[in-house]
């Protein structure tokens, strides 16, 4: 609750504590003209009332126990808000999306039965993972006066583990999922950003890349079958290591956002946990330098990630002043790359060739990357409690089309932010690597109060990643916010949907 004793609830992403040290406080405060000592927001907003729809009530009351329905407003809201800039923005400014109906948390026994009941009610719905969507995926898109209830994932937990291959429920985060592999010395491999919240649904469902794709590839190379339910039955695949069937029910589940069905269980490739990990970090006179390197590598080794300039500078503003810190900055000014792009190199058991016209750095680095991985986004909680807008944008593309695309996409931010006559800052990196080309992530903060703004800037991004070669997302999925770059893409997979899934 907030001082005047009403329900509050916090949109920020994890944990809203994060320190961040001198330099980068000054460097921020200096560039946006903001006093560091004023917390703008606390990513707190008022819960809207929501009254209890006595028909649905009843209805759910025929096919789901009731302790795993929830009419609760805060329970409702969180199941209608995502992590997407545009949404934590409009909330900042008190705008929140119409909230889910109810919130239900179905057994496995319970779902056919409920989804059956829905469709003849004609009741929407949207479906629950992790709530780490950033594309708008978990605002309920049907138009009408009609109900929309959101399902919860959550209670698919089931586990077995087979020689190679493990049969897991949909609701297991990444941290939940990976912990129990590991006692059986396993790993599934995949560890995305938002590894400690996402779940194996939302990862199939949103065509997801964990940090160490280059090694164990992306979900669609992990996931060997899946198990679906639909308002007219249950679907699965046999859990073998490949068939030739025709269109699988993996094929239908995979990128489908929750309009296809719900996913159940997933059949997913484990390996043995790696004996040894070994570190190693660069650095390039440039971002291009480093991508010349790179793209002659051809093999690419467990983790591989070279940040632009702005990106490097940043990452080292983060480190506190020390003796340490100073010996190694001359290190760099001697060597001539102290302005230069970073490569952070992790591979598995077995070391990995120096990159060409790399100067090496040591191992500290990529340690430090690696220990802070999954904290990223708490970085962004305490640029909007300054009340500044942190958004991230990812694209695929070839190496051919690579750097004209880098160049485009930051003279488009740039410009976008001085049409707007907003102040902002851009930095990127690329962390997935392929024979034939890699994805490239842009990072980008921007000093505004309207949502227009950001969204103005967005568009302009991913038109530029289009008309450059480059794809609307790499591993973001579509959702909402995307879907009207898809065109036919997007047509496809609605026309796929039962109609009982929210549009």
């Amino acid at each position: 609750m907030d001082e005047t004793g009403k329900k509050t609830f916090n949109v920020f992403f994890g944990s809203s504590n994060y320190n961040i040290n001198e330099n980068t406080a000054k460097f921020i405060e200096k560039l946006f003209d903001i006093n560091w000592n004023n917390i703008i927001w606390d990513g707190n907003v008022n819960i809207p009332y929501a009254g209890v729809d006595g028909e649905l009530q009843k209805i759910l009351l025929n096919c789901i126990n009731i302790e795993n329905i929830s009419f609760d407003p805060m329970d409702r809201l969180k199941h209608s808000i995502g992590k997407s800039s545009i949404e934590i923005l409009d909330s900042r400014l008190s705008v929140l999306p119409k909230i889910v109906d109810a919130v239900v948390y179905p057994d496995y026994n319970e779902v056919y039965n409920l989804l059956k009941t829905l469709k003849k009610e004609n009741i929407h719905i949207t479906v629950y993972g992790g709530g780490t969507s950033v594309t708008g995926g978990l605002i309920s898109k049907y138009s009408g006066n009609g109900r929309t209830i959101s399902i919860d994932t959550s209670r698919f937990k089931k586990i077995e583990l087979n020689d190679g291959m493990a049969i897991c429920g949909s609701g297991f985060t990444g941290r939940e999922l990976e912990e129990i592999l590991n006692t059986k010395g396993k790993t599934m491999g995949n560890f995305p950003e938002s590894f400690n919240y996402s779940t194996v649904g939302g990862w199939i469902s949103t065509m997801e890349s964990g940090q160490e794709s280059n090694q164990y590839g992306d979900i669609e190379n992990m996931v060997c079958s899946v198990e679906l339910a639909r308002s007219d039955g249950l679907f699965s695949d046999p859990y073998l290591p490949r068939f030739s069937s025709g269109i699988s029910v993996k094929d239908v589940a995979m990128g489908s956002e929750g309009k296809c069905g719900i996913i159940l269980n997933a059949g997913i490739k484990v390996h043995d946990l790696p004996e040894k990990r070994h570190y190693y970090s660069y650095f390039f006179k440039s971002f291009k330098d480093g991508v010349k390197s790179i793209r002659e590598m051809r093999k690419f080794p467990t983790i591989l990630r070279l940040s632009d300039e702005t990106e490097t500078e940043f990452l080292f503003l983060s480190q506190d002043n020390s003796m340490v810190k100073n010996i190694f900055d001359k290190y760099l000014s001697l060597r001539n790359v102290n302005k230069g792009s970073l490569l952070i190199l992790i591979n598995n058991n077995n070391g990995f060739k120096k990159p060409v016209n790399g100067i090496y750095s040591g191992k500290t680095i990529a340690k430090i990357w690696e220990n802070t991985r999954y904290e990223r986004p708490y970085f962004g909680n305490v640029l909007w409690k300054h009340g500044l807008v942190p958004d991230t944008l990812e694209t695929s593309v070839s190496w051919e089309n690579i750097i004209k695309l880098y160049d485009e996409a930051i003279l488009t931010f740039n410009n976008s932010i001085k049409n707007l006559n907003i102040t902002g800052i851009i930095m990127s990196h690329i962390s997935h690597f392929y024979i034939n080309g890699c994805a490239i992530y842009f990072t980008f903060i921007i000093k505004t109060d309207k949502t227009d703004d950001l969204i103005k800037i967005r568009k302009n991004m991913v038109n530029t990643f289009i008309s450059n070669g480059g794809s609307i997302t790499h591993h973001h999925g579509l959702g909402k916010y995307f879907e009207e770059f898809a065109g036919n893409n997007a047509m496809f997979i609605n026309s796929l949907r039962d109609d009982v899934f929210d549009k």
